[in-house]
Protein backbone atom coordinates (compact mmCIF):
# COMPACT_ATOMS: atom_id res chain seq x y z
CA UNK A 1 0.00 0.00 0.00
CA UNK A 2 1.19 3.50 -0.71
CA UNK A 3 1.73 5.60 2.36
CA UNK A 4 -1.01 8.02 3.34
CA UNK A 5 -0.19 11.31 1.65
CA UNK A 6 -2.01 14.62 1.53
CA UNK A 7 -2.92 15.92 -1.91
CA UNK A 8 -3.01 19.69 -2.24
CA UNK A 9 -5.87 21.21 -4.20
CA UNK A 10 -6.63 24.71 -5.50
CA UNK A 11 -8.08 27.21 -3.05
CA UNK A 12 -11.64 28.39 -3.58
CA UNK A 13 -11.90 32.07 -4.37
CA UNK A 14 -14.49 34.63 -3.29
CA UNK A 15 -17.50 34.23 -5.51
CA UNK A 16 -20.12 36.50 -6.97
CA UNK A 17 -18.35 39.88 -6.78
CA UNK A 18 -16.33 39.99 -9.98
CA UNK A 19 -17.61 42.69 -12.31
CA UNK A 20 -19.98 44.41 -9.86
CA UNK A 21 -20.13 48.18 -9.81
CA UNK A 22 -19.16 49.85 -6.51
CA UNK A 23 -22.82 50.55 -5.81
CA UNK A 24 -23.73 46.92 -6.22
CA UNK A 25 -20.71 45.70 -4.28
CA UNK A 26 -21.96 47.67 -1.29
CA UNK A 27 -23.97 45.47 0.99
CA UNK A 28 -23.05 42.20 -0.70
CA UNK A 29 -22.02 39.78 1.99
CA UNK A 30 -19.28 37.55 0.63
CA UNK A 31 -18.23 34.45 2.50
CA UNK A 32 -14.48 34.40 3.22
CA UNK A 33 -12.41 32.11 1.02
CA UNK A 34 -12.57 28.51 2.16
CA UNK A 35 -9.74 26.26 1.00
CA UNK A 36 -10.70 22.81 -0.22
CA UNK A 37 -9.30 20.36 2.36
CA UNK A 38 -6.38 18.20 1.31
CA UNK A 39 -7.15 14.67 0.19
CA UNK A 40 -5.42 11.53 1.40
CA UNK A 41 -4.05 8.84 -0.92
CA UNK A 42 -5.22 5.50 0.45
CA UNK A 43 -4.15 3.16 -2.34
CA UNK A 44 -2.07 3.95 -5.43
CA UNK A 45 -2.82 0.70 -7.34
CA UNK A 46 0.75 0.76 -8.64
CA UNK A 47 1.40 -2.91 -7.93
CA UNK A 48 -0.37 -6.22 -7.22
CA UNK A 49 1.29 -6.53 -3.81
CA UNK A 50 -1.29 -7.35 -1.18
CA UNK A 51 -4.12 -8.16 -3.60
CA UNK A 52 -5.58 -11.65 -3.38
CA UNK A 53 -6.25 -13.20 -6.77
CA UNK A 54 -9.86 -14.22 -7.45
CA UNK A 55 -10.76 -17.87 -8.02
CA UNK A 56 -12.97 -17.50 -11.10
CA UNK A 57 -10.17 -16.93 -13.60
CA UNK A 58 -10.10 -13.16 -13.33
CA UNK A 59 -6.65 -11.66 -13.65
CA UNK A 60 -4.90 -8.71 -12.06
CA UNK A 61 -2.05 -7.10 -14.00
CA UNK A 62 -0.25 -3.76 -13.94
CA UNK A 63 -0.40 -1.22 -16.76
CA UNK A 64 2.96 0.53 -16.69
CA UNK A 65 2.45 2.38 -19.99
CA UNK A 66 -0.84 4.21 -19.50
CA UNK A 67 -0.41 4.96 -15.81
CA UNK A 68 -2.01 8.06 -14.36
CA UNK A 69 0.19 8.36 -11.31
CA UNK A 70 3.08 6.49 -9.75
CA UNK A 71 4.49 3.41 -11.43
CA UNK A 72 1.33 2.10 -13.04
CA UNK A 73 -2.30 1.23 -12.55
CA UNK A 74 -4.03 -2.08 -11.94
CA UNK A 75 -5.87 -3.80 -14.78
CA UNK A 76 -8.80 -6.00 -13.75
CA UNK A 77 -9.93 -8.51 -16.38
CA UNK A 78 -13.08 -10.49 -15.51
CA UNK A 79 -13.15 -14.26 -15.56
CA UNK A 80 -15.68 -16.45 -17.39
CA UNK A 81 -18.45 -15.58 -14.95
CA UNK A 82 -17.55 -11.93 -14.59
CA UNK A 83 -18.09 -12.06 -10.84
CA UNK A 84 -14.60 -12.47 -9.40
CA UNK A 85 -13.08 -9.91 -7.09
CA UNK A 86 -9.67 -8.96 -5.77
CA UNK A 87 -9.32 -7.86 -2.18
CA UNK A 88 -6.53 -5.97 -0.44
CA UNK A 89 -6.47 -6.35 3.31
CA UNK A 90 -4.81 -3.11 4.28
CA UNK A 91 -5.78 -1.84 7.71
CA UNK A 92 -6.86 1.74 7.12
CA UNK A 93 -8.79 3.39 9.96
CA UNK A 94 -12.00 5.02 8.81
CA UNK A 95 -12.29 8.68 9.85
CA UNK A 96 -15.64 10.26 9.00
CA UNK A 97 -14.23 13.74 9.61
CA UNK A 98 -11.54 13.55 6.93
CA UNK A 99 -13.03 10.81 4.73
CA UNK A 100 -16.49 12.13 3.92
CA UNK A 101 -15.89 11.46 0.21
CA UNK A 102 -14.01 8.54 -1.37
CA UNK A 103 -12.91 8.63 -4.99
CA UNK A 104 -10.89 6.68 -7.52
CA UNK A 105 -9.97 7.02 -11.18
CA UNK A 106 -11.39 4.42 -13.57
CA UNK A 107 -10.62 3.96 -17.27
CA UNK A 108 -13.22 1.74 -18.95
CA UNK A 109 -12.03 2.28 -22.51
CA UNK A 110 -13.61 4.20 -25.38
CA UNK A 111 -16.76 2.17 -25.96
CA UNK A 112 -19.36 1.39 -23.32
CA UNK A 113 -20.58 -1.56 -25.40
CA UNK A 114 -17.35 -3.50 -24.88
CA UNK A 115 -16.24 -2.31 -21.46
CA UNK A 116 -15.86 -4.66 -18.54
CA UNK A 117 -16.55 -2.04 -15.90
CA UNK A 118 -15.27 -2.16 -12.34
CA UNK A 119 -16.51 -1.49 -8.87
CA UNK A 120 -14.47 -0.67 -5.78
CA UNK A 121 -16.11 -1.54 -2.51
CA UNK A 122 -15.08 -0.52 0.96
CA UNK A 123 -15.74 -2.62 4.02
CA UNK A 124 -14.24 -4.38 7.03
CA UNK A 125 -13.67 -7.92 8.24
CA UNK A 126 -17.10 -8.13 9.84
CA UNK A 127 -18.92 -6.61 6.84
CA UNK A 128 -19.27 -8.45 3.56
CA UNK A 129 -18.63 -5.38 1.40
CA UNK A 130 -22.31 -4.52 0.92
CA UNK A 131 -23.44 -2.86 -2.28
CA UNK A 132 -24.20 0.30 -0.32
CA UNK A 133 -20.45 0.67 0.21
CA UNK A 134 -19.65 0.61 -3.48
CA UNK A 135 -17.42 3.43 -4.65
CA UNK A 136 -18.07 4.32 -8.23
CA UNK A 137 -21.66 5.32 -8.82
CA UNK A 138 -23.24 8.71 -8.99
CA UNK A 139 -26.26 8.49 -6.67
CA UNK A 140 -29.33 7.77 -8.78
CA UNK A 141 -31.33 10.64 -7.32
CA UNK A 142 -34.23 10.45 -9.74
CA UNK A 143 -31.96 9.87 -12.72
CA UNK A 144 -29.99 7.21 -14.54
CA UNK A 145 -26.57 5.95 -13.59
CA UNK A 146 -23.85 7.75 -15.53
CA UNK A 147 -21.93 4.47 -15.81
CA UNK A 148 -24.21 3.55 -18.71
CA UNK A 149 -22.98 6.14 -21.17
CA UNK A 150 -19.68 7.65 -20.08
CA UNK A 151 -16.77 5.77 -21.63
CA UNK A 152 -13.16 6.76 -21.03
CA UNK A 153 -11.68 8.07 -17.79
CA UNK A 154 -13.79 9.38 -14.98
CA UNK A 155 -13.55 9.94 -11.26
CA UNK A 156 -16.04 7.79 -9.32
CA UNK A 157 -17.29 8.71 -5.87
CA UNK A 158 -18.99 7.53 -2.72
CA UNK A 159 -19.97 9.86 0.09
CA UNK A 160 -20.31 9.72 3.85
CA UNK A 161 -23.97 8.84 3.30
CA UNK A 162 -22.90 5.70 1.43
CA UNK A 163 -20.46 4.81 4.19
CA UNK A 164 -23.24 5.09 6.77
CA UNK A 165 -25.25 2.66 4.67
CA UNK A 166 -22.36 0.22 4.92
CA UNK A 167 -22.39 0.52 8.72
CA UNK A 168 -18.83 1.80 8.80
CA UNK A 169 -18.02 3.39 12.13
CA UNK A 170 -15.31 5.71 13.33
CA UNK A 171 -11.99 3.87 13.57
CA UNK A 172 -13.16 0.71 11.80
CA UNK A 173 -10.37 -0.92 9.78
CA UNK A 174 -11.06 -0.33 6.10
CA UNK A 175 -10.49 -2.97 3.41
CA UNK A 176 -10.58 -2.54 -0.35
CA UNK A 177 -12.23 -4.95 -2.78
CA UNK A 178 -12.21 -4.52 -6.57
CA UNK A 179 -14.84 -6.30 -8.66
CA UNK A 180 -13.97 -6.48 -12.38
CA UNK A 181 -17.65 -6.09 -13.21
CA UNK A 182 -19.69 -7.78 -15.95
CA UNK A 183 -17.81 -9.80 -18.52
CA UNK A 184 -16.63 -7.54 -21.32
CA UNK A 185 -13.94 -7.21 -23.94
CA UNK A 186 -12.24 -4.16 -22.40
CA UNK A 187 -10.62 -4.69 -18.99
CA UNK A 188 -11.03 -1.95 -16.42
CA UNK A 189 -7.99 0.05 -15.32
CA UNK A 190 -8.10 1.47 -11.80
CA UNK A 191 -5.89 4.06 -10.17
CA UNK A 192 -5.55 6.07 -6.98
CA UNK A 193 -8.17 5.55 -4.29
CA UNK A 194 -8.33 8.74 -2.24
CA UNK A 195 -10.44 10.16 0.57
CA UNK A 196 -11.23 13.69 1.54
CA UNK A 197 -13.95 16.24 2.17
CA UNK A 198 -16.10 17.57 -0.63
CA UNK A 199 -17.25 21.19 -0.91
CA UNK A 200 -21.04 21.65 -1.34
CA UNK A 201 -21.53 23.83 -4.42
CA UNK A 202 -24.39 25.11 -6.56
CA UNK A 203 -23.83 26.27 -10.15
CA UNK A 204 -26.73 28.44 -11.30
CA UNK A 205 -27.49 28.54 -15.05
CA UNK A 206 -30.12 29.78 -17.53
CA UNK A 207 -30.98 28.35 -20.95
CA UNK A 208 -32.60 29.77 -24.10
CA UNK A 209 -31.35 33.39 -23.91
CA UNK A 210 -34.69 34.85 -22.78
CA UNK A 211 -35.33 38.24 -21.18
CA UNK A 212 -35.94 37.13 -17.59
CA UNK A 213 -32.32 36.88 -16.41
CA UNK A 214 -31.64 40.37 -17.79
CA UNK A 215 -34.68 41.80 -16.01
CA UNK A 216 -33.43 40.23 -12.75
CA UNK A 217 -29.76 41.05 -13.23
CA UNK A 218 -29.68 43.78 -10.58
CA UNK A 219 -31.43 41.59 -8.04
CA UNK A 220 -28.98 38.74 -8.65
CA UNK A 221 -26.00 41.09 -8.56
CA UNK A 222 -27.14 42.63 -5.27
CA UNK A 223 -27.03 39.13 -3.76
CA UNK A 224 -23.64 38.38 -5.31
CA UNK A 225 -25.03 35.55 -7.45
CA UNK A 226 -24.12 36.00 -11.09
CA UNK A 227 -25.17 32.97 -13.06
CA UNK A 228 -24.23 31.43 -16.38
CA UNK A 229 -26.19 32.06 -19.58
CA UNK A 230 -26.15 29.21 -22.13
CA UNK A 231 -26.84 31.31 -25.23
CA UNK A 232 -28.42 30.18 -28.53
CA UNK A 233 -26.58 32.87 -30.45
CA UNK A 234 -28.84 32.79 -33.49
CA UNK A 235 -31.77 34.11 -31.41
CA UNK A 236 -30.00 37.28 -30.23
CA UNK A 237 -32.01 40.43 -31.01
CA UNK A 238 -35.13 38.47 -31.91
CA UNK A 239 -38.57 38.73 -30.28
CA UNK A 240 -38.55 38.10 -26.50
CA UNK A 241 -34.89 37.13 -26.56
CA UNK A 242 -31.84 38.89 -25.18
CA UNK A 243 -30.34 41.64 -27.30
CA UNK A 244 -26.63 41.96 -27.89
CA UNK A 245 -26.48 45.16 -25.84
CA UNK A 246 -28.27 43.44 -22.94
CA UNK A 247 -25.85 40.52 -23.07
CA UNK A 248 -22.89 42.89 -23.10
CA UNK A 249 -24.32 44.67 -20.06
CA UNK A 250 -24.74 41.35 -18.24
CA UNK A 251 -21.20 40.39 -19.19
CA UNK A 252 -19.94 43.68 -17.71
CA UNK A 253 -21.78 42.86 -14.46
CA UNK A 254 -19.95 39.53 -14.24
CA UNK A 255 -22.41 37.06 -15.73
CA UNK A 256 -20.76 34.07 -17.42
CA UNK A 257 -21.85 33.84 -21.09
CA UNK A 258 -21.46 30.32 -22.53
CA UNK A 259 -23.02 28.39 -25.41
CA UNK A 260 -26.27 26.66 -26.13
CA UNK A 261 -25.51 23.59 -28.24
CA UNK A 262 -26.98 25.11 -31.41
CA UNK A 263 -27.69 28.55 -32.81
CA UNK A 264 -31.48 28.19 -32.48
CA UNK A 265 -31.72 25.74 -29.53
CA UNK A 266 -32.57 22.77 -31.77
CA UNK A 267 -31.27 19.29 -30.91
CA UNK A 268 -27.60 18.76 -31.73
CA UNK A 269 -28.38 15.16 -32.70
CA UNK A 270 -30.75 16.33 -35.44
CA UNK A 271 -27.75 17.32 -37.56
CA UNK A 272 -26.13 15.02 -40.12
CA UNK A 273 -23.31 13.88 -37.87
CA UNK A 274 -21.09 14.86 -34.94
CA UNK A 275 -18.72 16.80 -37.21
CA UNK A 276 -21.58 19.05 -38.33
CA UNK A 277 -22.60 19.66 -34.71
CA UNK A 278 -19.02 20.59 -33.81
CA UNK A 279 -18.80 23.00 -36.76
CA UNK A 280 -21.94 24.83 -35.64
CA UNK A 281 -20.81 25.10 -32.02
CA UNK A 282 -17.43 26.46 -33.11
CA UNK A 283 -19.33 29.13 -35.06
CA UNK A 284 -21.14 30.05 -31.85
CA UNK A 285 -17.84 30.22 -30.00
CA UNK A 286 -16.58 32.67 -32.61
CA UNK A 287 -19.78 34.74 -32.32
CA UNK A 288 -19.28 35.21 -28.56
CA UNK A 289 -15.65 36.20 -29.09
CA UNK A 290 -16.44 38.63 -31.91
CA UNK A 291 -19.09 40.40 -29.82
CA UNK A 292 -17.16 40.75 -26.58
CA UNK A 293 -19.23 38.18 -24.68
CA UNK A 294 -16.57 35.53 -24.08
CA UNK A 295 -13.10 35.38 -25.67
CA UNK A 296 -12.88 31.59 -25.26
CA UNK A 297 -16.28 29.96 -24.62
CA UNK A 298 -15.76 26.24 -24.07
CA UNK A 299 -18.77 25.23 -21.96
CA UNK A 300 -22.17 24.44 -23.44
CA UNK A 301 -25.48 22.73 -22.78
CA UNK A 302 -27.16 20.07 -24.90
CA UNK A 303 -30.58 21.38 -26.03
CA UNK A 304 -33.18 19.14 -24.45
CA UNK A 305 -30.32 17.24 -22.84
CA UNK A 306 -29.95 15.16 -26.02
CA UNK A 307 -26.33 14.09 -26.44
CA UNK A 308 -26.74 10.66 -28.03
CA UNK A 309 -29.13 8.63 -30.14
CA UNK A 310 -29.64 4.94 -30.69
CA UNK A 311 -30.51 2.61 -33.49
CA UNK A 312 -30.25 -1.18 -33.52
CA UNK A 313 -27.14 -2.62 -35.09
CA UNK A 314 -27.80 -5.24 -37.69
CA UNK A 315 -29.02 -6.24 -41.11
CA UNK A 316 -31.53 -4.29 -43.21
CA UNK A 317 -33.92 -7.21 -43.59
CA UNK A 318 -35.70 -8.03 -46.85
CA UNK A 319 -34.12 -5.12 -48.70
CA UNK A 320 -34.57 -4.48 -52.42
CA UNK A 321 -32.61 -1.98 -54.51
CA UNK A 322 -33.18 -1.12 -58.17
CA UNK A 323 -30.58 1.46 -59.11
CA UNK A 324 -32.43 4.38 -57.53
CA UNK A 325 -32.05 6.14 -54.20
CA UNK A 326 -35.07 4.28 -52.73
CA UNK A 327 -34.67 1.08 -50.71
CA UNK A 328 -37.56 -1.17 -49.71
CA UNK A 329 -37.28 -3.52 -46.74
CA UNK A 330 -39.36 -5.56 -44.31
CA UNK A 331 -39.82 -2.67 -41.87
CA UNK A 332 -38.35 0.78 -41.24
CA UNK A 333 -39.33 0.68 -37.56
CA UNK A 334 -36.55 2.30 -35.51
CA UNK A 335 -34.80 3.70 -38.59
CA UNK A 336 -33.76 7.35 -38.50
CA UNK A 337 -32.53 9.97 -40.92
CA UNK A 338 -28.75 9.97 -40.83
CA UNK A 339 -28.38 6.21 -40.27
CA UNK A 340 -25.31 5.10 -42.27
CA UNK A 341 -25.91 2.30 -44.81
CA UNK A 342 -23.11 -0.02 -45.88
CA UNK A 343 -22.63 -3.19 -47.91
CA UNK A 344 -20.48 -4.54 -50.72
CA UNK A 345 -21.41 -2.42 -53.73
CA UNK A 346 -22.80 0.51 -51.71
CA UNK A 347 -20.84 3.76 -52.11
CA UNK A 348 -18.96 4.89 -49.01
CA UNK A 349 -20.77 7.75 -47.28
CA UNK A 350 -24.29 6.51 -48.03
CA UNK A 351 -26.84 7.39 -45.39
CA UNK A 352 -30.61 7.61 -44.96
CA UNK A 353 -32.05 10.99 -45.93
CA UNK A 354 -35.76 10.25 -45.36
CA UNK A 355 -38.10 7.57 -44.04
CA UNK A 356 -40.73 7.31 -46.80
CA UNK A 357 -43.09 4.88 -45.07
CA UNK A 358 -43.12 1.71 -43.01
CA UNK A 359 -41.28 -0.34 -45.64
CA UNK A 360 -39.10 2.08 -47.61
CA UNK A 361 -36.50 4.77 -47.13
CA UNK A 362 -34.45 7.12 -49.29
CA UNK A 363 -30.65 7.42 -49.25
CA UNK A 364 -28.34 10.13 -50.55
CA UNK A 365 -26.92 8.04 -53.43
CA UNK A 366 -28.43 5.62 -55.97
CA UNK A 367 -27.81 1.99 -55.02
CA UNK A 368 -27.20 -0.78 -57.58
CA UNK A 369 -29.65 -3.67 -57.90
CA UNK A 370 -29.10 -7.05 -56.33
CA UNK A 371 -27.19 -6.18 -53.16
CA UNK A 372 -27.36 -9.43 -51.13
CA UNK A 373 -26.90 -8.07 -47.58
CA UNK A 374 -27.18 -4.51 -46.40
CA UNK A 375 -26.35 -3.03 -43.00
CA UNK A 376 -27.04 0.22 -41.25
CA UNK A 377 -23.62 1.66 -40.58
CA UNK A 378 -20.44 2.34 -42.55
CA UNK A 379 -17.23 0.55 -43.49
CA UNK A 380 -13.99 1.99 -44.81
CA UNK A 381 -11.40 -0.42 -46.24
CA UNK A 382 -7.82 0.82 -46.49
CA UNK A 383 -4.85 -1.11 -47.83
CA UNK A 384 -1.24 -0.44 -46.96
CA UNK A 385 -1.98 0.70 -43.44
CA UNK A 386 1.33 0.95 -41.55
CA UNK A 387 1.30 -0.94 -38.26
CA UNK A 388 4.07 -1.00 -35.67
CA UNK A 389 4.24 -3.75 -33.07
CA UNK A 390 3.47 -2.38 -29.60
CA UNK A 391 2.15 0.92 -30.95
CA UNK A 392 -1.48 2.04 -30.99
CA UNK A 393 -0.81 4.66 -33.68
CA UNK A 394 -1.38 3.55 -37.29
CA UNK A 395 -0.67 5.49 -40.49
CA UNK A 396 -3.30 5.50 -43.23
CA UNK A 397 -3.47 6.84 -46.79
CA UNK A 398 -6.54 8.93 -45.96
CA UNK A 399 -8.66 9.70 -42.91
CA UNK A 400 -11.81 10.45 -44.93
CA UNK A 401 -14.75 8.60 -43.38
CA UNK A 402 -12.86 7.63 -40.22
CA UNK A 403 -14.36 8.72 -36.89
CA UNK A 404 -13.72 7.88 -33.22
CA UNK A 405 -15.53 4.74 -32.08
CA UNK A 406 -15.22 2.76 -35.34
CA UNK A 407 -14.22 -0.89 -34.99
CA UNK A 408 -10.73 -1.68 -36.32
CA UNK A 409 -10.13 -5.15 -37.80
CA UNK A 410 -7.06 -6.62 -39.52
CA UNK A 411 -6.95 -10.31 -38.73
CA UNK A 412 -4.49 -11.14 -35.97
CA UNK A 413 -2.51 -7.93 -36.53
CA UNK A 414 -4.87 -5.90 -34.33
CA UNK A 415 -6.51 -7.20 -31.11
CA UNK A 416 -10.21 -8.02 -31.23
CA UNK A 417 -12.62 -5.23 -30.28
CA UNK A 418 -10.10 -2.46 -30.93
CA UNK A 419 -11.71 0.87 -31.78
CA UNK A 420 -10.57 4.28 -33.04
CA UNK A 421 -9.76 6.66 -30.20
CA UNK A 422 -8.78 9.70 -32.27
CA UNK A 423 -8.17 10.74 -35.87
CA UNK A 424 -5.37 13.14 -36.81
CA UNK A 425 -6.22 14.21 -40.36
CA UNK A 426 -3.17 16.43 -41.03
CA UNK A 427 -0.73 13.60 -40.35
CA UNK A 428 -3.00 10.79 -41.64
CA UNK A 429 -2.60 8.88 -38.39
CA UNK A 430 -5.20 7.14 -36.28
CA UNK A 431 -4.83 6.16 -32.62
CA UNK A 432 -6.62 2.94 -31.70
CA UNK A 433 -7.56 1.49 -28.33
CA UNK A 434 -5.03 -1.38 -28.35
CA UNK A 435 -1.47 -1.68 -29.71
CA UNK A 436 -0.82 -3.67 -32.87
CA UNK A 437 0.63 -7.18 -32.64
CA UNK A 438 2.77 -6.82 -35.78
CA UNK A 439 5.02 -4.46 -37.67
CA UNK A 440 3.60 -4.66 -41.18
CA UNK A 441 1.68 -3.03 -44.00
CA UNK A 442 -1.82 -4.48 -43.84
CA UNK A 443 -5.36 -4.07 -45.11
CA UNK A 444 -7.51 -2.71 -42.30
CA UNK A 445 -11.30 -2.54 -42.10
CA UNK A 446 -12.79 0.38 -40.19
CA UNK A 447 -16.44 -0.46 -39.49
CA UNK A 448 -19.15 1.60 -37.85
CA UNK A 449 -22.58 0.05 -37.51
CA UNK A 450 -24.10 2.65 -35.28
CA UNK A 451 -26.08 5.86 -35.47
CA UNK A 452 -24.03 9.02 -36.20
CA UNK A 453 -24.74 10.13 -32.61
CA UNK A 454 -24.49 6.76 -30.91
CA UNK A 455 -23.17 6.67 -27.32
CA UNK A 456 -20.01 8.78 -27.08
CA UNK A 457 -19.62 10.06 -30.64
CA UNK A 458 -20.84 13.60 -30.05
CA UNK A 459 -19.15 14.15 -26.65
CA UNK A 460 -15.88 12.71 -28.01
CA UNK A 461 -15.98 14.97 -31.07
CA UNK A 462 -16.71 18.04 -28.95
CA UNK A 463 -13.92 17.16 -26.53
CA UNK A 464 -11.49 16.78 -29.44
CA UNK A 465 -12.53 20.25 -30.64
CA UNK A 466 -11.45 21.77 -27.31
CA UNK A 467 -14.74 22.08 -25.45
CA UNK A 468 -14.53 21.44 -21.71
CA UNK A 469 -18.00 20.59 -20.42
CA UNK A 470 -21.46 19.81 -21.72
CA UNK A 471 -24.43 20.03 -19.38
CA UNK A 472 -27.29 17.59 -19.89
CA UNK A 473 -30.72 17.50 -18.22
CA UNK A 474 -30.03 14.23 -16.39
CA UNK A 475 -30.83 14.72 -12.69
CA UNK A 476 -27.56 13.74 -11.05
CA UNK A 477 -25.07 15.58 -8.85
CA UNK A 478 -21.53 16.23 -10.08
CA UNK A 479 -18.58 15.07 -7.98
CA UNK A 480 -15.81 17.27 -9.30
CA UNK A 481 -13.46 17.93 -6.41
CA UNK A 482 -10.75 15.95 -8.20
CA UNK A 483 -11.83 16.84 -11.74
CA UNK A 484 -14.39 15.29 -14.06
CA UNK A 485 -12.26 13.88 -16.88
CA UNK A 486 -14.37 12.42 -19.73
CA UNK A 487 -17.57 12.62 -17.68
CA UNK A 488 -17.36 16.40 -17.96
CA UNK A 489 -18.97 16.18 -21.39
CA UNK A 490 -22.19 14.74 -19.90
CA UNK A 491 -22.73 16.74 -16.71
CA UNK A 492 -25.88 16.05 -14.71
CA UNK A 493 -28.16 18.87 -13.56
CA UNK A 494 -31.46 19.67 -11.86
CA UNK A 495 -34.32 21.57 -13.48
CA UNK A 496 -36.10 24.61 -12.10
CA UNK A 497 -39.24 23.63 -14.02
CA UNK A 498 -42.32 24.25 -11.85
CA UNK A 499 -39.90 25.42 -9.16
CA UNK A 500 -40.88 26.23 -5.60
CA UNK A 501 -38.62 27.34 -2.78
CA UNK A 502 -38.44 23.65 -1.90
CA UNK A 503 -36.77 22.98 -5.27
CA UNK A 504 -33.90 25.25 -4.27
CA UNK A 505 -33.75 23.75 -0.79
CA UNK A 506 -33.58 20.23 -2.22
CA UNK A 507 -30.62 21.17 -4.41
CA UNK A 508 -28.82 22.69 -1.44
CA UNK A 509 -29.54 19.60 0.66
CA UNK A 510 -28.10 17.30 -2.02
CA UNK A 511 -24.95 19.42 -2.26
CA UNK A 512 -24.47 19.37 1.50
CA UNK A 513 -25.32 15.69 1.97
CA UNK A 514 -22.92 14.42 -0.68
CA UNK A 515 -20.27 17.14 -0.64
CA UNK A 516 -20.84 17.59 -4.36
CA UNK A 517 -21.73 20.18 -7.01
CA UNK A 518 -25.34 20.61 -8.13
CA UNK A 519 -26.07 22.32 -11.44
CA UNK A 520 -29.40 24.16 -11.56
CA UNK A 521 -30.93 25.30 -14.84
CA UNK A 522 -33.87 27.57 -15.50
CA UNK A 523 -35.32 29.46 -18.44
CA UNK A 524 -37.38 32.66 -18.40
CA UNK A 525 -38.49 34.61 -15.29
CA UNK A 526 -41.65 36.69 -15.04
CA UNK A 527 -44.63 37.16 -12.67
CA UNK A 528 -46.99 34.18 -12.75
CA UNK A 529 -44.67 32.03 -14.88
CA UNK A 530 -45.25 28.27 -14.85
CA UNK A 531 -43.81 25.07 -16.33
CA UNK A 532 -40.22 25.57 -17.56
CA UNK A 533 -40.20 29.24 -16.54
CA UNK A 534 -40.06 30.67 -13.01
CA UNK A 535 -42.37 33.02 -11.19
CA UNK A 536 -40.48 36.15 -10.13
CA UNK A 537 -41.37 35.79 -6.45
CA UNK A 538 -40.20 32.17 -6.33
CA UNK A 539 -37.05 33.01 -8.24
CA UNK A 540 -36.09 35.82 -5.85
CA UNK A 541 -36.80 33.66 -2.81
CA UNK A 542 -34.54 30.98 -4.29
CA UNK A 543 -31.74 33.46 -4.93
CA UNK A 544 -32.10 34.76 -1.36
CA UNK A 545 -31.85 31.20 -0.02
CA UNK A 546 -28.71 30.46 -2.05
CA UNK A 547 -27.12 33.71 -0.86
CA UNK A 548 -28.01 33.00 2.78
CA UNK A 549 -26.52 29.48 2.65
CA UNK A 550 -23.40 30.86 0.97
CA UNK A 551 -23.00 33.65 3.52
CA UNK A 552 -23.38 31.11 6.32
CA UNK A 553 -20.42 29.21 4.85
CA UNK A 554 -22.51 26.15 3.99
CA UNK A 555 -22.13 26.19 0.21
CA UNK A 556 -20.35 27.89 -2.67
CA UNK A 557 -22.42 29.43 -5.47
CA UNK A 558 -20.36 29.60 -8.66
CA UNK A 559 -20.61 30.24 -12.37
CA UNK A 560 -19.58 27.43 -14.71
CA UNK A 561 -16.23 29.12 -15.38
CA UNK A 562 -15.54 29.57 -11.66
CA UNK A 563 -16.47 25.94 -10.94
CA UNK A 564 -14.20 24.69 -13.70
CA UNK A 565 -11.28 26.82 -12.50
CA UNK A 566 -11.68 25.54 -8.94
CA UNK A 567 -12.22 21.82 -9.56
CA UNK A 568 -11.37 20.83 -13.11
CA UNK A 569 -8.70 23.05 -14.64
CA UNK A 570 -6.03 21.12 -12.72
CA UNK A 571 -7.58 17.71 -11.99
CA UNK A 572 -6.45 15.46 -9.18
CA UNK A 573 -2.66 15.95 -8.96
CA UNK A 574 -1.72 12.38 -8.05
CA UNK A 575 1.51 11.93 -6.09
CA UNK A 576 4.39 10.55 -8.14
CA UNK A 577 5.63 8.12 -5.50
Amino acid sequence: MSALKPISLPVAFPVGLVGLTPALRKGVRARPSVPLPASILIEGFDSKIGFFSPSDGSSVTVDTIGQDQGAGRLVFTPGPNGIGSSTKYDLIPYDSATMSVFAYLLDVGPDVETKAGADIRLGQTTVNFPSAAAVGRYPALGGGDLDDFVPGKSIRFASIADMAGANLKQGDPLFVRVLPGPKGATPAKVDALVAGKGRPTVVYTHDDGRQGPYNERQYMASRGILGTIYLPWGTVDTLNRLSLSQLQEMKALGFDIQLDGTANDSFMIDQVDAAAAVTQLLAGKQYLADNGLNPDARHFCYPGGQHRAFCPRGVVTGQTTNGTDVVTCTSTSGYQEGNPIFADGVPVGTFITAIINGTSFRVNKPLPSGIPTMFRGSRVTLSGVALTSGSAVVTVSSTIGLVPGMRVVSGTAIPDNATILSVDAPSNTVTISAPSNQTASKTVYFTDTSHPFHTNKLPAALRSAGFLSGRTTLPNPVFSKHGVFDAGMVLGSYTLTSATLGTYQNAINIAKQYGCTVFLYGHDIFPGATFINQDTTVFRAGIDLLAAERDAGNIDVLTVSQWWARDCANPLPFPTS
